[in-house]
């Protein structure tokens, strides 16, 4: 009898706590309030295109700014979502912290060529193909010029410039490409008073090591200056124009 009664009383503060401990946890819930948003922002090149503030202003403008309203009520979903479809926005993470704030970690996106056509277009192309309006930040990106639709610079354009960023020497030595009336791309390059002419934009790894192997076998022998032109526009030729 007393080893039921003790079972019964037993029973009865185990049930009595685990009533308590929900009672605490849902008290302490409804008293936590959003302190703010934490934002951070990774830029693989430190453009800093996307700024904290303008993440915030962003999720305000959709009604999804937490601050102030209880963590609950914080609609990490659809803070995500919102922010994805921002055209700077590689990827988005949020969640809540235990020191009540909304930390939210932004990969942005990562511009690789300037476009300046000659139909006095201004934008930036991206290295997953999107046109980004250019928004007066001073950054070192190759520019392209010349006869550039917007269906040209996100598929062949694109497809020279992530040809000659996988070379670190061409990465490093083309300053400008430029894009013929025909179609056809010309580099300019920052050593050597020459042009290089890479015809259609096809097949442009195997132009660049033609000219790489044609700079390492012949100019450096006989100089940088010696050419005008420089083509590897024909199918394993280098063809070169001297200089008057």
């Amino acid at each position: 009898m007393i080893k039921r009664i003790l079972s019964i009383i037993l029973a009865v503060l185990a049930a009595g706590y685990l009533v308590f401990s929900l009672v605490s946890l849902t008290g302490r819930s409804s008293d936590s309030t959003c302190k703010g948003l934490d934002v951070r922002i990774h830029d693989s090149l430190d453009y800093n295109l996307l700024k904290p503030e303008s993440v915030i202003s962003l999720l305000q403008r959709s009604g999804l700014d937490p601050t102030g309203r209880d963590m609950s009520q914080a609609d990490l979903d659809s803070m995500e979502h919102v922010l994805l479809k921002h055209p700077l926005v590689l990827s988005a993470e949020c969640f809540r912290t235990s020191s009540g704030t909304v930390k939210v970690r932004i990969e942005s996106c990562t511009p690789v060529v300037r476009v300046l056509a000659s139909n006095g277009a201004d934008y930036m192309v991206d290295s997953r193909g999107r046109i980004l309006e250019h928004s007066g930040c001073v950054m070192q990106l190759p520019v392209a010029t010349g006869h550039i639709t917007r269906e040209y610079a996100v598929t062949h354009l694109l497809e020279a410039v992530r040809a000659i960023n996988r070379s670190r020497f061409w990465a490093a030595q083309v300053e400008q490409i430029n894009v013929t009336s025909r179609g056809e791309m010309e580099l300019v390059p920052r050593v050597g008073n020459h042009i290089i002419s890479l015809g259609t934009g096809e097949d442009v790894d195997e132009k660049l090591d033609r000219v790489l192997s044609f700079y390492e076998n012949g100019l450096e022998r006989i100089g940088w200056n010696k050419y005008s032109r420089v083509s590897a526009a024909f199918a394993g030729q280098i063809v070169c124009r001297k200089r008057k």
